[in-house]
């Protein structure tokens, strides 16, 4: 089989329902492209300076596991009291001299607002993240104590704010909101099904549809040690079928398309996503040079093409996983068709 990619060296196929491996040497115009870009997303140092800056503060995942039990309403950020957050120097402790995966002591929650002024007044949205936590937790105990957990209702400033929380609910908006999904090292929970009551849909709103992209585009479907999936759609009730729900990556063009289509309560937030997701976009896949998605679902022909965009974009990959995958010749075909040849 050929494939239409400079770098591209050899393909190795398995006996997997024509899964492939492919391994690519990076020529000597590309060795040096993105790598500083990536360790944004790689390494733990970028989020232990979000963490320093105070702009945001993560919760301690049993205060919160405790406080769902309790029947608790979460107040905003202002309001918590000082024992429900997790210091930085803990989760540094925490993580100490890493793990075989370089997973991180942090959960991100991506969810939809149910009132424009309260994301969860009736504590609905939080039963189900607490329920999840503690089904997870032994699993987690493997390398952790405790998890950070990132919610932006209870780690950014909230309405109203002072001048100075203002500053600093800006900077957390626009210098760390990647951060928190997008990282190698960080676990995403997707809340897809927002209460009825709330009349939202998480798959056509503008901000949480910016959340699973950048969380779906490199995170590893496998791990080694780490016994949990980086990304779970907490909307399904089996923790299987939570797992097995991860999408195949998007890359900007098709995320500016997919945008468009989306709600956001203030309209101008659509091109500052944008923006965000192509800066993102540039940083990761210029610089990834192993993409693992080994055992994800079978992707259908939109994801392929979808798949084969973001491709062009990883001018430093050397391997591609699409072991386990049951990915048929069509579709790897397509994949192979639509990579440029100056990629």
């Amino acid at each position: 089989m050929k494939v239409a990619w400079r770098q591209c060296v050899r393909i190795t196929r398995l006996c997997c329902q024509g899964a492939l491996v492919k391994e690519t040497e990076p020529s000597s115009s590309t060795k040096a492209w993105g790598d500083p870009d990536l360790d944004r997303y790689r390494l733990p140092a970028s989020i232990w300076r979000a963490l320093e800056s105070g702009h945001v503060m993560l919760v301690r995942m049993t205060w919160l596991i405790e406080y769902s039990r309790r029947g608790g309403i979460l107040t905003r950020r202002q309001d918590l009291p000082p024992e429900a957050f997790i210091s930085l120097r803990e989760l540094q402790d925490l993580y100490g001299e890493g793990n075989p995966d370089s997973v991180l002591p942090i959960i991100a929650i991506s969810y939809c607002w149910e009132t424009a002024s309260h994301p969860d007044p009736h504590g609905t949205q939080l039963a189900k993240i607490a329920s999840t936590m503690e089904a997870q937790r032994s699993l987690y105990a493997k390398f952790f104590g405790e998890m950070g957990v990132m919610m932006d209702w209870i780690s950014m400033y909230q309405k109203e704010r002072t001048p100075q929380e203002q500053l600093g609910f800006q900077f957390a908006l626009t210098e760390t909101m990647d951060l928190w999904y997008a990282h190698q090292g960080t676990t995403v929970y997707m809340l897809t099904a927002p209460p009825e009551r709330s009349g939202r849909s998480y798959s056509d709103s503008g901000w949480p549809t910016y959340e699973r992209c950048s969380a779906e585009q490199i995170k590893k479907f496998f791990l080694l040690e780490a016994k949990w999936k980086l990304c779970m759609d907490l909307g399904r009730e089996d923790v299987k079928d939570m797992e097995q729900q991860r999408a195949w990556p998007i890359g900007p063009e098709d995320f500016d398309t997919l945008i468009e289509t989306k709600k956001f309560t203030n309209g101008a937030d659509s091109n500052a996503v944008k923006t965000l997701f192509r800066k993102m976009s540039a940083k990761q896949l210029g610089g990834i040079k192993k993409l693992d998605f080994f055992s994800m679902k079978t992707p259908n022909v939109t994801d392929c093409e979808r798949l084969g965009r973001c491709l062009n974009l990883c001018r430093q990959l050397e391997t591609l996983d699409l072991a386990g995958t049951g990915l048929a010749e069509g579709k790897s075909t397509k994949i192979e068709l639509l990579l440029s040849p100056s990629a």
